[in-house]
């Protein structure tokens, strides 16, 4: 599997005082992958935080491998 499972997983942990219905939320989310965390206090600050890291994986993935002799 090469650890494709983990690429795009994400952990997050909401704070128990957030209104969901209202779009009031706030708390932590880490990427599995790369370790990588964020304090988040919107829905938009969120989801920001995850198009980010998912588009520096894609990046990362579709760069083009150096040749070596």
């Amino acid at each position: 599997m090469g650890g494709w499972q983990y690429t795009n997983s994400f952990v997050i942990q909401f704070r128990a005082d957030g209104e969901i219905r209202a779009r009031v939320m706030a708390g932590r989310i880490e990427h599995i992958a790369s370790s990588r965390t964020a304090h988040f206090h919107s829905l938009d600050e969120l989801l920001t935080f995850i198009n980010g890291v998912l588009r520096e994986t894609r990046s990362e993935n579709h760069e083009p491998k150096e040749d070596r002799p």
